[in-house]
C-alpha cells in the first residue's frame, strides 16, 4: 500500500458506488461471516482514506470493495489507471477551472489527443461540485476512452451514465449515441443498433436538424453493415432489416430544418446500398456513380472514396473482379489523403480481397498496406474482423 499517490477517480468511484450506505455499513458488510472465506475485512478508517484519495488500494482491498459494493474489480482498476494518466498529465500542467478544462477538452478531441482528453475529463470530474456536471464529465471521459481504444471501459461507463437518475433532461439521447459509437468500435453492431434506436426514442421535441438526421443515418448504416456482412459470409441480407434502413433514410430526407449539402450525398450513398440489397443492382450502380460525381464536384473527398469503394464492392460481388479493381484503384489516391484510418483500411482490404480473387500481382502490396494500417483502425468493422480471421487461419496452416 502507498499513501503517496492520490487516486481521485478511484475515490469518486468508491463514493459513487457506496451511495447512501454509511462507511460503517460497508465495513460491517465486509466482516459478515458469509464473506469471511472470500474477502479481507476493511475498517471505517481505511474506507475513509480511500474515499478521500489519501490511500492507494492493494489487491485485497479491491477484491473486498468489488464483493461488498457489487462492482467488477476491472472497473476500479480502470479508474486507477486513469488516475495515473491524470497524474502524468498534471506534470505538464492542466487547467484549474472547469471552463478552461472544457475548452481544452474540446481542443484535445479536435486534435485527436485522446489520452490528454481522458485526463482533462478526469480533471473536470475532480473540479466540479455538482453531481449532474460530474456525470457529464464521466460521459466525456468515456467518449475519450472509446476513441483511445478502451471500448469495453467506455461501454461500462456510458451504460452507467444513461441509467443514472442525475442525468440532465435532454442529455440521454446524446449518451445513447456515444454508447452506439462505443459498441460499433467494439464490433458489437447489434448492440450499437439498439443504442441508436434508443437514442431516437429519447430525442427531445426541439432537436437540431443535423443531429436528428445523423441519428437516422447511423441507424440505417448499421442495418446495412449487417446486411453487407451477411452477404460477404455467403448468406443473404435480411430484407426486413434492409427495409427498416430504407424507412430511416426516408425519414432523414423529411427532417425539417436546414441541412448541409453533404447530408444529401450521404443519404444517396446509403439508398444505393439499399437498392443493391433489395435486388436493383443496376439502379444501385447508377446511383453510386451519381454519388461519386456529386461528391467530386462538391469537394467531399470522403464521400467520393466511399462511393468508389461501394462501386468496387458491387462489381466484385457480381463477379466482375477486373472492373472492381478499376473502381477501387480510382479510390486509392484519394483514400491516402483521408485522416480517417478506418475508411482507408476498408479501401485497402477491398483492394486486397479483389486482387486476390482475380490473381492480380498487386495483392501482396495491398496485403502489406492492410497489415500496416491495422493497428491504426479504431472500429472492429466486418472488414477488420475478416482480415484478422484471415491472418489467424494463415498462421495456423
Amino acid at each position: 500500500m502507498s499513501d503517496t499517490r492520490k487516486s481521485s477517480l478511484f475515490a469518486l468511484e468508491v463514493r459513487r458506488h457506496r451511495g447512501l450506505r454509511s462507511l460503517t455499513e460497508v465495513a460491517d458488510r465486509s466482516r459478515h461471516p458469509d464473506l469471511a472465506s472470500r474477502v479481507q475485512s476493511i475498517d471505517v478508517f481505511t474506507l475513509r482514506r480511500l474515499e478521500e484519495g489519501r490511500l492507494e488500494p492493494d489487491l485485497a482491498m479491491l477484491t473486498t470493495l468489488s464483493v461488498v459494493l457489487r462492482v467488477p474489480v476491472q472497473e476500479f482498476l480502470d479508474a486507477i489507471v486513469q488516475d495515473r494518466m491524470l497524474s502524468r498529465a498534471e506534470l505538464t500542467g492542466l487547467p484549474d477551472s472547469t471552463q478552461d478544462v472544457s475548452r481544452s477538452y474540446q481542443r484535445a478531441l479536435r486534435d485527436e489527443a485522446w489520452l490528454l482528453a481522458v485526463a482533462l475529463a478526469a480533471r473536470g470530474e475532480q473540479l466540479t461540485e455538482s453531481s449532474e456536471e460530474r456525470l457529464d464529465w464521466r460521459a466525456n471521459r468515456a467518449i475519450a476512452l472509446e476513441r483511445a481504444g478502451a471500448c469495453k471501459t467506455a461501454i461500462a461507463i456510458l451504460t452507467d451514465c444513461v441509467n443514472d437518475r442525475e442525468l440532465r433532461p435532454g442529455r440521454r439521447h446524446v449518451l445513447y449515441r456515444a454508447l452506439a459509437d462505443a459498441y460499433t468500435s467494439a464490433g458489437l453492431l447489434r448492440s450499437a443498433r439498439d443504442a441508436v434506436t434508443q437514442a431516437l426514442t429519447e430525442l427531445p421535441e426541439l432537436v437540431d436538424a443535423e443531429e436528428h438526421c445523423g441519428l437516422l443515418l447511423a441507424h440505417a448504416r448499421l442495418l446495412l453493415i449487417e446486411a453487407e456482412d451477411a452477404c460477404e459470409r455467403g448468406g443473404r441480407a435480411d430484407r426486413t432489416e434492409v427495409e427498416k434502413a430504407l424507412v430511416s433514410l426516408e425519414e432523414a430526407r423529411a427532417v425539417p430544418g436546414p441541412l448541409a449539402g453533404h447530408w444529401t450525398v450521404r443519404i444517396e450513398l446509403l439508398l444505393a446500398m439499399v437498392m443493391k440489397h433489395l435486388g436493383d443492382v443496376e439502379g444501385a450502380e447508377l446511383r453510386l456513380r451519381d454519388v461519386v460525381e456529386t461528391a467530386r464536384r462538391r469537394g467531399l473527398v470522403g464521400l467520393e472514396v466511399a462511393g468508389l469503394l461501394q462501386l468496387g464492392r458491387l462489381h466484385r460481388q457480381r463477379g466482375r473482379g477486373h472492373e472492381a479493381l478499376a473502381w477501387l484503384r480510382k479510390a486509392e489516391p484519394f483514400a491516402r489523403r483521408l485522416d480517417t484510418p478506418d475508411e482507408v483500411f476498408d479501401v485497402y482490404y477491398e483492394l486486397f480481397r479483389t486482387a486476390l480473387e482475380v490473381g492480380d500481382a498487386a495483392q501482396q502490396h495491398y496485403f502489406r498496406e492492410c497489415e500496416q494500417r491495422l493497428s491504426l483502425v479504431q472500429a472492429r468493422s466486418p472488414s477488420v474482423l475478416q482480415f484478422e480471421e484471415m491472418i489467424r487461419r494463415a498462421a495456423a496452416s
